[in-house]
């Protein structure tokens, strides 16, 4: 299932987080960070006056830059270590 969210969900996310900063006057900032896309809203009222939209999404990057490649047993010469085990109650006479 998908984390990135339509423009309309973003300009009602958007309303709500302005509503509560409209009583101080304040600039209202809302960063979305989806699969695919990374998306800036920002402004002073209940409509953002800015809207920017990255193609840096988190499954996005993890896909482009990130990857599980654990080495090679026979090439490295040793195994992965062993978790150590957890002491058991009974071996402490509990």
């Amino acid at each position: 299932m998908s984390n990135d969210r339509s423009p309309a969900e973003l300009d009602t996310d958007f309303a709500a987080f302005a509503r509560l900063a409209e009583a101080n006057d304040e600039l209202t900032t809302l960063l979305h960070i989806g699969d695919e896309h990374l998306v800036l809203l920002s402004g002073l009222g209940p409509v953002p006056e800015t809207v920017q939209r990255f193609d840096l999404g988190a499954a996005r990057i993890a896909r482009g830059h990130f990857r599980h490649d654990p080495p090679d047993i026979s090439a490295t010469g040793y195994a992965p270590r062993r978790p150590a085990r957890a002491m058991s109650a009974r071996r402490w006479g509990c």
